[in-house]
């Protein structure tokens, strides 16, 4: 599974990380095209209500559209909240890492949504520092895992990687997870069908025998600016050694931040989207969803 619109890059045996981890990274497909990134990112439109709703609330609101006590579309709904974030404040909120981070987890690993930043703003008591989504997830064995979820959006990749970690680091050091147990278990019921309520919901309640079973990982999203894409683009640099540069840089930040990844309590899951520009990347966002005035 991929990102949609995107392609993966193999990095199996091209960069090394710690066993226990995990590392995925994806390219936007079309780049050939002149107009790939807002193709790219209006492409995306269609995931964002689910990013930003819950489930029972996505619903509630498709009835009332059949109903016809409402025009409005569930992503026009959805661009309605996105626009809370202030127009000087598109390169300083983290909606586009978020997103991104959220259709990594739904789409590639199949986890599903428990409790968002986004959906928490205004309340100090579901923002935790820290993290921005958590997800339920299933592994190919069965295991049962919350997945503590941290995205960056940087113009290196070695920022964006130090930065979650160092945060993540302080989550679990916190002595938060509790509280985020706590407000999975109220979550789930409105975040999922009711078949996958019924497979993930023991796992988040205190007195049953499940909890006991329920295990962790970090969910680790950076998108970043890579000058290769740029060259990619510009027909200077033939595929294989895109991939070689991607490769590469990917590797120097595993190396710089190796202390940092090995000091978390928690293995990882590290997904990676390299971009010609991660700032036009975000202004391109905030466009297409009316976040700019």
């Amino acid at each position: 599974m991929i990102i949609p619109g995107t392609k993966k890059i193999n990095t199996e045996g091209q960069v090394a990380i710690p066993k226990k981890d995990e590392l995925f990274c994806f390219c936007i497909e079309q780049l050939e095209q002149a107009s790939y990134l807002s193709d790219f990112l209006n492409s995306l439109s269609i995931y964002l209500p689910k990013y930003v709703f819950s489930h029972d609330y996505l619903k509630l609101h498709d009835k009332r559209i059949n109903d016809g006590l409402t025009k409005i579309s569930s992503i026009e709904k959805a661009r309605e909240f996105l626009q809370i974030t202030k127009s000087e404040r598109v390169f300083d909120s983290g909606e586009f890492g978020e997103f991104l981070l959220h259709l990594f987890a739904t789409e590639v690993k199949g986890a599903h949504k428990l409790a968002t930043k986004i959906q928490a703003r205004g309340s100090t008591a579901m923002t935790i520092p820290g993290r921005d989504n958590t997800f339920a997830w299933r592994d190919e064995k069965g295991d049962i895992y919350m997945l503590v979820g941290e995205a960056k959006t940087m113009p290196k990749s070695n920022d964006g990687l130090r930065i979650a970690q160092q945060d993540l680091n302080k989550f679990w050091k916190s002595g938060t997870i509790e509280h985020e147990i706590n407000l999975a278990s109220v979550h789930i019921r409105y975040e999922m069908t009711e078949e996958n309520a019924d497979i993930y919901e023991a796992y988040f309640i205190d007195d049953n025998e499940a909890r006991a079973h329920l295990n962790y990982k970090n969910l680790v999203f950076v998108g970043y600016s890579l000058d290769a894409v740029k060259e990619f683009i510009s027909g200077s640099l033939n595929e294989n050694d895109f991939f070689k540069k991607i490769h590469d840089d990917l590797q120097n930040s595993f190396n710089n931040q190796n202390a940092l990844i090995t000091d978390s309590p928690c293995s990882s899951i590290y997904c990676f989207v390299p971009f010609e520009s991660i700032d036009d990347a975000r202004a391109t966002f905030a466009i297409i969803n009316n976040l700019c005035i």
